[in-house]
């Protein structure tokens, strides 16, 4: 059994690296900082089985470099979760933000569960978190409607 958590280096990502830490599951989390890698690495007990490994979710030769550190170090997880995200708080929305947008929440993690799905099940259990903030309408609506959408358009996986 191995968990992988996206956006493990901060916030409610790194709370779920602690807590599968603390349950004993292996857990590999994800970060684009070498830097804060190495500084969520090193808040563990050498004998907790942690690692954090580079992945930009907005670059696919990223993803493709992380699914193939995966595989060679014959880390097959069947807990995934996807927490990682990119929020744009631009009034008006250019092209290359929305890729991004849609890169980072909704693409590349759809494409890392499509390469992991086959191993977890073989594992016959596994469980797969597309994590997402609550919504809701208010005055900030009109900033966080291009997030917003991106992160609902996991929903049919």
């Amino acid at each position: 059994m191995h968990a992988l958590v996206t956006g493990g280096t901060r916030g409610i990502g790194y709370e779920f690296v602690k807590k599968l830490v603390q349950l004993q599951i292996p857990t590999v989390f994800t970060g684009r900082h070498e830097k804060d890698i190495q500084t969520i690495e090193n808040s563990f007990s050498p004998y907790q089985h942690v690692e954090g490994l580079p992945l930009d979710l907005s670059k696919k030769t990223s993803v493709d470099r992380f699914l193939k550190e995966l595989h060679y170090r014959d880390i097959h997880p069947n807990i995934i979760i996807h927490n990682a995200g990119y929020l744009s708080t631009k009034p008006v929305e250019t092209h290359d933000h929305l890729e991004r947008l849609f890169h980072v929440n909704t693409i590349s993690p759809i494409y890392i569960t499509q390469q992991l799905l086959p191993v977890i099940k073989q594992y016959d259990s596994g469980h797969i978190l597309f994590f997402s903030p609550p919504y809701s309408i208010d005055r900030k609506v009109d900033l966080l409607m291009p997030y917003m959408q991106s992160k609902i358009g996991r929903a049919h996986v």
